[in-house]
């Protein structure tokens, strides 16, 4: 590794290099007002705002905390701090990339209610003019006399505190709050300067002199304080605002036990360095960030501080409004930069550039980069495929635009370059096998290969989750190792602590809480790195719900989704060099892959791609037959050696790679060494009385892309999906071994392999009877349990407001053309190889209780089901219902949470606390209907996904003598995996749907409610839809409610809008097709 000796390094001018526990960064805001008749003025003011936080805060200028030191309203509760938190707040979290946890609010004289004021005005009046007296103050607090009026007056302010920065409090009185954070061990104390406020209530004159905090709060909270933390005392008012007595007790204890003493109110910026006898504290005021009067100042601070020198650097910026932005406080200040002493000047100089930026990038993109390829090449990564195989995938950011009539923008497409250019923490979430490791290689190599032009250059090191383990210091250590820099240039450690490093952390498990804990204990030590995360869908957003990664950094969630026909046909023109071929691949490709239920996924893409050069008739059944044909075609069945008999030929060598696989799994070890696999593919010839070179046949396997070489000389199946497949075939060949994995507290973390096995026979009755009678006792355990009834789902009544949009969404969806040509190419969800260029993990659920059991077995029971084809006809139509029942469940138990995760916007749900998504300001009864609503669609894509072959056709569409006994989701679900089959016989299913939903209100819109999604995604065939609009229709018409001759106009004005709906798409795709 070439050295670079000549790069500065972090040397200040007291020779001592800076710890992360050394600085601290405070965003201090205040006095925003927000006035719903000038929100249009204020966003314009917001969006400079953010633009300047986001250029402003990185490095070790990213904030550790955000203080808003009160008045955030104008005048509640016609101005709503819900909205102001939508509006200023939380858009302030994301361009800071710091968590709730890390903003605080303080109550100002703005954030009163003056109704509630003019309900105790008498005991304001009385207050105000004893206010002075600190010995009948401290009696009113001894007694309690504040509380009924500050609940009152303070309702909608404490509901907003209530929703931050619950975690590190640590005590709360009427005039004070302390919160403790450990991770900087810093106490930070909000004073309520506003209790004795009236808010401007006319009639009551002004504030100002009048205020007072009692002695003994002040004590109660001083009290509170951790012995040799750091000290923020913050209040809405300065100091004159107070009583004599007020202000002469607050100052002395300010300067006896503060560190920083932050307030507004003024609109002006001020900082200074106070020497009492009682001790020295730095002070500042901020400016207002949103004033209505044009003339008076809006601006903010960023306050840096050294906690152990107490050297403080504030840099305050002013809003310019001529140029529309935010920029360095030349107008109040000299270089609009305040520094508690000269001594403090220097120093802050002197790390405003601690690392030679030049020379780092230059040695990033330079041997760093030349080490990392030069790394994957040993390991691999880049034989046929790697960097130069890669398509960028599509990435849908998870994000609510709560500035645009508070709706939730979902789905926003993010550029994949984002993830190397971008400042944001990211959470990179996917179901099982999309590729995830692939995606956090490129951008690490992405980081490296563009660090000339990134603003911010970082070092990207890459760890496995499963490597955090012990303690931080370990995990520190693994980091370090990771670390491909010239480190007697760039100390790792240094650029730890400046943020000058990005952590890629892959699969990610946030119910693994030893190594959370850890994880989290490194983001805090160094919060001002970067941090991007891959995890399973089902573990970082399950039912639309997302984790709350309890970090002092905030994340965005990024879902990793199916390629499109575009980023196919990119995959096939690097895989394919005959340019006329490429058409007529990427249309079988897509054709036949959604046939058998597989996403439109690189992965398959690259399968059937490979399949494609050696049979070009092929036509896959299942999966499994899939993957048997890569095998075949990649071990070259075909070849001429075959055909000599005393070569180890395909039969032999697929029998070998089955016994291999059946030896990993009993042994639990899916990356042996060499020397072992070896010795136990030594020990399977040996026993068949055979002669075979084994390394050359291992040479093979690695050839042919089967198997892989991993560091410490270890191997492994190079594709997940093979090890599972040949763990099927070789449950076909040993019986002791299928038993083995059929054991009742085995078989439910096999779903893949026994899905393949099933693929494979189907017609395995016995395995299938097994299987049934286990999951039917699953669902009779999970019902006793939760006293759920899923035949309930039928009586559900969703509330239906004045304001209720959800007929208009369906309307809209119905009546909106389906999305465009390049839109219409994602394929359904399924299973598939993860990770295909890349390492391959193996998935074994764990089964903690029996609501894992029931959502495991359901979706290995609902696969066995599609692939055992052979069965008897009477069999499958009771494994059907059995099937039903369970999702019925699963439908009955999601819909049993929803009153609760729409109230509490957040819940632990076996240990791990998910979030959703919505604006603070939507109501409980909006969000749980919307919830409620989408539940039902939500459940039918992940039966299409297990469930759904049209080998099922029969079952699905002819009259069975027991349904009408069924309840009615049965009939919702049926419906619905044929309208997603797109079998001949939807129109009719829809129709006879309606008909039997008729009685139950919710299943009949969540059925018009599929309808819509499926129209909008074009999902299901025109002429299918132009047959049932009347009932549909009629249906929305009924849903709206009114009397009978309303109904019948309001299903003609929809047949109507549909006939010229219909005739508009014609036109459309005729054009498209020209």
């Amino acid at each position: 590794m070439p050295q670079s000796t000549d790069v500065s390094q972090i040397d200040l001018f007291i020779g001592h290099n800076v710890t992360t526990s050394d600085l601290l960064t405070v965003l201090h805001v205040s006095d925003f007002h927000f006035h719903t008749r000038r929100r249009k003025e204020q966003e314009i003011v917001i969006e400079a705002l953010l633009e300047d936080v986001r250029s402003l805060c990185i490095g070790h200028r990213k904030p550790d905390l955000i203080v808003f030191s009160g008045d955030l309203t104008q005048a509640p509760p016609t101005d709503t701090h819900a909205e102001a938190y939508d509006i200023l707040l939380e858009p302030l979290q994301k361009a800071a990339n710091i968590s709730s946890e890390r903003m605080f609010i303080v109550a100002g004289n703005h954030d009163v209610d003056r109704v509630a004021v003019s309900r105790h005005q008498a005991q304001h009046q009385n207050w105000r003019e004893t206010s002075n007296s600190m010995e009948m103050m401290n009696q009113a607090y001894l007694e309690d006399a504040f509380s009924d009026a500050y609940f009152d007056k303070f309702a909608n302010y404490l509901d907003l505190e209530d929703y931050m920065s619950k975690g590190t409090k640590v005590y709360g009185n009427i005039f004070c709050s302390v919160y403790y954070i450990d991770a900087l061990n810093t106490d930070l104390v909000i004073f309520n300067s506003s209790m004795l406020s009236t808010g401007g209530l006319p009639g009551t004159g002004r504030d100002e002199g009048l205020l007072m905090i009692p002695e003994y709060a002040i004590r109660d909270a001083i009290a509170k304080l951790t012995p040799g933390s750091f000290r923020i005392f913050t209040t809405h008012h300065p100091l004159n605002a107070f009583t004599e007595t007020g202000a002469s007790y607050l100052s002395k204890e300010i300067q006896k036990h503060a560190n920083l003493h932050l307030f507004g109110h003024m609109h002006d910026p001020s900082g200074a360095q106070i020497i009492g006898f009682n001790g020295s504290v730095v002070s500042n005021q901020a400016g207002a960030v949103f004033t209505q009067r044009r003339e008076y100042y809006i601006g903010y601070s960023l306050i840096c501080i050294d906690k152990t020198k107490g050297f403080v650097q504030t840099l305050v910026r002013s809003y310019f409004p001529e140029r529309g932005i935010f920029n360095d406080g030349v107008d109040r200040i000299d270089e609009g930069r305040f520094y508690n002493s000269p001594e403090a000047r220097q120093y802050w100089r002197s790390l405003a550039n601690p690392v030679d930026e030049a020379k780092f990038k230059a040695q990033l993109a330079g041997q760093v980069r030349d080490d990392l390829v030069k790394e994957w090449d040993d390991l691999g990564l880049l034989d046929n495929g790697g960097r130069q195989h890669f398509v960028a995938p599509r990435l849908n950011k998870i994000d609510i635009d709560s500035n645009r009539d508070n709706k939730i923008k979902l789905d926003a497409p993010l550029p994949f370059q984002s993830l190397s250019t971008g400042q944001a923490n990211i959470i990179l979430y996917s179901p099982q096998e999309y590729g995830r490791t692939t995606i956090l290689r490129e951008v690490q190599y992405e980081y490296l290969a563009g660090a000339a032009e990134l603003a911010q250059p970082r070092l990207p090191i890459m760890i496995r989750f499963e490597e955090i383990a012990q303690n931080l210091h370990h995990m520190t250590r693994v980091v370090r190792s990771r670390s491909l820099i010239d480190t007697k240039a760039f100390d790792t450690d240094v650029l730890l602590k400046l943020g000058m490093m990005c952590l890629l952390v892959d699969d990610v498990e946030f119910a693994d809480k030893k190594r959370m804990a850890i994880l989290r204990a490194f983001i805090s030590q160094y919060p001002q790195c970067r941090y991007i995360f891959t995890s399973l869908k089902n573990s970082a957003a399950p039912y639309g719900a997302h984790v709350v990664t309890e970090t002092p950094v905030r994340f965005e969630f990024v879902e990793l989704c199916e390629l499109k026909r575009k980023e196919m046909r990119e995959l096939v023109k690097m895989k394919v060099p005959d340019a006329g071929d490429v058409e007529i691949i990427l249309d079988r490709l897509h054709s036949e892959i959604s046939e058998i239920n597989l996403p439109f996924t690189a992965a398959n893409g690259t399968i059937l791609i490979t399949i494609y050069e050696q049979n070009s008739n092929f036509q896959p059944i299942n999966r499994s037959v899939v993957i048997e044909q890569f095998i075949d075609a990649t071990l070259r069945k075909s070849s001429i050696e075959q055909v000599r008999r005393e070569t180890f030929d395909y039969s032999n060598k697929t029998s070998l790679l089955a016994h291999l696989a059946g030896w990993m799994a009993t042994n639990n070890c899916y990356t042996p060494t060499y020397e072992s696999l070896r010795s136990e593919m030594r020990s399977y010839v040996d026993n068949l009385g055979l002669e075979v070179p084994l390394d050359d046949l291992l040479a093979e396997f690695f050839a042919a892309r089967i198997m892989r070489k991993l560091p410490e000389n270890c191997v492994s199946f190079r594709y997940r999906a093979v090890l599972e497949y040949f763990i099927a075939t070789q449950m076909i060949k040993s019986t002791v071994f299928k038993n083995w994995v059929l054991q009742e507290d085995r078989y439910l973390t096999y779903i893949n392999e026994l899905h393949y096995y099933a693929g494979l026979v189907r017609n395995d009755a016995d395995l299938m009877n097994v299987v049934a009678m286990r999951f039917e006792g699953i669902i009779a355990e999970m019902e006793k349990e939760s006293s759920i009834n899923p035949d309930q789902i039928a009586t559900i009544e969703l509330p239906r407001t004045a304001g209720s949009d959800a007929l208009d969404h369906m309307s809209a969806h119905l009546l909106g053309q389906p999305l465009s040509k390049e839109e219409r190419d994602e394929a359904l969800e399924g299973e598939i190889p993860r990770d295909v260029e890349e390492r391959q993990n193996v998935f074994r659920p764990r089964i903690e209780h029996t609501g894992h059991k029931l959502l495991v077995g359901l979706f290995l029971f609902s696969g066995l089901v599609k692939n055992m084809e052979q069965i008897n006809k009477n069999e499958k139509q009771r494994l059907l219902k059995l099937a039903w029942r369970g999702w019925s469940l699963l439908l009955s138990s999601s819909l049993a949470i929803v009153s609760e995760l729409a109230k509490q916007r957040q819940m632990r749900i076996n240990g791990v606390l998910y979030e959703i998504f919505a604006p603070k300001a939507m109501s409980d009864e909006d969000l749980g209907r919307k919830i409620a609503l989408n539940m039902p669609t939500a459940i039918t894509k992940f039966i299409a996904t297990s469930l759904g072959t049209e080998k099922l056709q029969r079952q699905l569409t002819e009259p069975d003598l027991e349904e009408a006994d069924e309840p009615l989701v049965y009939e919702f679900f049926r419906s619905s995996l044929i309208a997603d089959l797109r079998l001949p016989a939807t129109p009719n299913a829809i129709r006879n749907a309606f008909k039997k939903l008729h009685g139950s209100s919710f299943l009949s819109e969540a059925l018009v409610w599929k309808i819509a999604n499926m129209r909008r995604m074009d999902e299901i065939n025109q002429s299918h839809f132009e047959a049932v609009q009347s009932d549909v229709a009629g249906m929305i018409a009924r849903l709206g409610g009114g009397k009978p001759s309303e109904l019948a106009k309001d299903k003609t004005r929809q047949i109507e809008k549909f006939r010229k709906e219909g005739l508009l798409l014609k036109m459309q795709r005729q054009k498209e097709d020209k």
